[in-house]
C-alpha cells in the first residue's frame, strides 16, 4: 500500500513539489529580498502558507459562497482542497507547524464551524 502524497503544484509550470520539502525560512520573516532573489522553496513555503491562511480568512463566519469555491468534491472539480486532504496535512508531524497549523484553521471554519454543526 503506498504513502499518500500531497503536493505544492505552480500553476502555469510543471514543477511540483512535496509539502513535506517545503520549510520557512528565517530570513522570509524580514519581508527583504537579497540581490540574488528568494530560493524557489522558501517561495512556495511562503505562498502556500499565506494561501492557506487567505482561504480560511475567506471561509471565516460561515461564507459559504467561498467555501462551496474552495471545497475540491466531484461537483466543483476545479476546488482546491477536500476534507481528508486537510486533515492529511494537518496531521502530517513531517510537516512545518506553520502550515500544519493553517490546515487545522482551515479544517475549522470550511468543515467544523459551518451550517448547523
Amino acid at each position: 500500500e503506498g504513502e499518500e502524497r500531497v503536493v505544492c503544484h505552480q500553476p502555469g509550470s510543471d514543477h511540483v513539489t512535496s509539502l513535506r520539502k517545503l520549510k520557512p525560512s528565517f530570513e522570509a520573516r524580514r519581508l527583504t529580498v537579497s540581490k540574488k532573489g528568494p530560493s524557489q522553496a522558501r517561495n512556495e513555503f511562503e505562498l502556500l502558507e499565506a494561501q492557506l491562511h487567505l482561504f480560511a480568512r475567506l471561509c471565516k463566519g460561515n461564507n459559504k459562497l467561498a467555501i462551496e469555491a474552495l471545497l475540491y468534491s466531484p461537483e466543483n472539480p476545479n476546488g482546491y482542497i477536500d476534507f481528508k486532504q486537510a486533515l492529511l496535512c494537518a496531521s502530517d508531524e513531517s510537516l512545518d507547524t506553520s502550515l500544519r497549523s493553517r490546515y487545522v484553521e482551515l479544517i475549522l471554519v470550511m468543515f467544523v464551524d459551518v451550517g448547523e454543526n
